[in-house]
């Protein structure tokens, strides 16, 4: 009996050794935060507007980038084992204006100890509001505080007619109230480019409003087909040497906002399930895009070209939509126009080879309708610091074609301002302004221009000055008079002089841009534009000349008159009666 209780106590013992001695075979937990500590909103940074929100402000309607600074901790860190995850869900409740539940969120990779230990790894389910902070096997004990900067660089309104917020975190709520968005007519056929900053890259969006031809189809105008296709071109360099960018082909989509009416558009976002929306993706061709399709060439100086042909505004290949919205006006409106887009979206990602470092690519677009222009692209780094480079850019300023090219450099530095490349019928350059309107610093070409501070974009503008011509009158013929030259601006109207010439047995009948009236017609006195489009041209117009006639004294018509025919009619019968007169006369002679 004691034999048999020694040999159970012996064994015992080696379980107990074994179970000591073997690994831990616990499967990683998850935790909401509120089990293990808590978190709460520290700043909701409008990036925007470049502001702070508050609990309880009052923001605008409208899409913002915010960031979000999240204060929080663990109760004890070393209850956390490796591959534990920290959940920390931000909600928002029904009816918000801006809600949690979209996609885009995003945060820097690690949380980390002065010293550079990384305690946690984190990252944004899915690109949700909800953070994931996984533990490393870092060791720590104790309380663990963290900060961490969530951002969404497109935060779009969930109830456009909604006029509050509200937020939570952990165990903290955030309200704030909104401003309503009113939709007003939506009445242009536009082509642009907008971007999106992320921590690795930007994304690239391509924007086609087609509300112009939408409005003319709805009110009974006849659709084209040979409309033109709407194409773009990109060209994407990396401003950093040495630190090449990628770029990618994503997806598109066309939609249908806010009707104003049953056939004007509207320029409300209908927010979920409002209106219509389809999603598309391009089909790559090597060859010279046609409607639907991308070209993407990667070229050997590590800058990318994209070109992309969306198709026409209208037409056989325009893009259409197959059913309609749910909202009654919408929907009468799509029907109204034969179901075609109102606004197509979507483009290209830039990538960098960095998310914790700046990085910056100059993006020079255009569009078939548009002449386009440069800016500066930058990823947007929320933990980490980095140096981020500056862009000088021109714009044309109403100038109809070409262009210059954007030059890179650090903030403090400075570089020389561009010789001008732009053209503007009728009017000469003058030189750079910091203000389209001329009321910024002005500069000349290859002036010293100051690189603005970094990640922002100094546009010069070209400034013009109309060009002045001269306008001479011309007699063509005429024997007698003399008039002045007039001295005219391009855009500037002006009043013909009264005819002063004079022609023995001629009527004046206009000028002519030719002595023998085959150019352009003017009447005496009429109202004038723009003869001419370069300095000091000058413009002659010849007097035009018709055959007078003396008008009758019953109606005072003449030869140019529209009463001509009645004139001659009448004269004709009074010369027919006098041989019947002197022939009565004649008898009674003979008598």
């Amino acid at each position: 009996m004691l034999r048999h209780a020694t040999r159970l106590l012996h064994g015992l013992l080696a379980v107990g050794l074994l179970l000591g001695l073997a690994p831990s075979a616990r499967a990683a937990a998850t935790y909401d935060v509120t089990q293990v500590g808590d978190v709460g909103f520290s700043q909701v940074w409008n990036a925007t507007g470049n502001k702070e929100v508050k609990s309880g402000d009052t923001i605008g309607f409208n899409p913002w980038s915010v960031h979000i600074t999240l204060e929080g901790h663990i109760d004890d860190i070393s209850a956390l084992a490796a591959g534990d995850v920290v959940s920390v869900p931000l909600t928002s409740d029904a009816g918000s204006h801006f809600s949690m539940n979209g996609t885009g969120w995003e945060c820097a990779d690690d949380v980390a100890t002065s010293d550079g230990t990384v305690a946690f790894k984190a990252n944004m389910r899915d690109g949700r509001a909800d953070l994931r902070l996984t533990r490393t096997a870092a060791r720590l004990s104790g309380r663990f505080d963290f900060r961490v900067v969530i951002r969404n660089g497109n935060l779009w309104y969930a109830d456009r007619k909604s006029t509050s917020s509200t937020w939570h975190a952990g165990s903290d709520t955030f309200a704030f109230h909104n401003t309503t968005k009113p939709n007003h007519r939506c009445v242009n056929d536009t082509t642009g480019v907008g971007v999106n900053s992320t921590k690795s890259g930007v994304g690239a969006s391509m924007v086609t409003w087609n509300c112009a031809t939408v409005n003319r189809i709805a009110r009974g105008g006849a659709e084209s087909d040979t409309a033109p296709d709407v194409t773009y071109h990109i060209h994407v360099a990396s401003a950093d040497e040495g630190h090449p960018v990628t770029v990618a082909s994503g997806t598109r989509a066309f939609e249908a906002y806010h009707a104003y009416d049953g056939t004007t558009a509207g320029d409300a976002f209908t927010g979920p399930g409002g209106g219509s929306h389809v999603a598309y993706t391009p089909k790559r061709t090597d060859g010279t895009p046609t409607a639907g399709e991308y070209r993407l060439v990667a070229n050997a100086d590590g800058s990318y070209d994209y070109d992309l042909d969306i198709g026409p505004r209208e037409g056989a290949n325009a893009n259409r939509f197959t059913k309609p919205a749910v909202d009654a006006t919408t929907a009468e409106l799509m029907e109204a126009s034969n179901m075609l887009f109102q606004v197509d979206y979507g483009g290209i990602s830039i990538n960098f080879d960095s998310s914790t470092e700046k990085r910056s690519a100059v993006v020079t677009w255009t569009s078939s309708e548009r002449a386009g222009g440069s800016f500066l692209a930058s990823n947007t780094i929320t933990t980490n610091t980095g140096r981020s480079r500056a862009l000088i850019a021109y714009d044309g300023n109403e100038a109809g074609s070409g262009g210059v090219a954007p030059t890179v450099g650090d903030p403090g530095t400075t570089a020389k301002a561009a010789a001008n490349g732009f053209t503007r019928t009728g009017h000469t350059f003058t030189g750079w302004n910091t203000r389209r309107d001329g009321t910024g610093t002005a500069c000349q070409a290859s002036d010293d221009v100051a690189y603005p501070a970094e990640g922002r974009t100094l546009t010069l503008y070209a400034q013009w000055r109309p060009i002045t011509y001269t306008i001479r009158f011309g007699g063509n013929g005429a024997t007698s008079g003399m008039m002045a030259d007039l001295t005219v601006a391009y855009d500037g109207k002006k009043t013909l002089p009264a005819n002063r010439y004079a022609r023995p047995g001629k009527a004046f009948a206009g000028w002519n841009t030719k002595a023998d009236g085959s150019g352009a017609m003017y009447r005496n006195k009429a109202e004038v534009t723009n003869l001419a489009s370069s300095q000091d041209d000058v413009v002659v117009l010849y007097a035009q000349w018709e055959d007078a006639m003396t008008a009758m004294p019953e109606t005072g018509g003449t030869v140019g008159d529209r009463r001509f025919g009645k004139t001659i009619g009448g004269g004709a019968c009074l010369l027919a009666l006098i041989p019947a007169l002197l022939a009565r006369r004649r008898v009674r002679r003979n008598r």
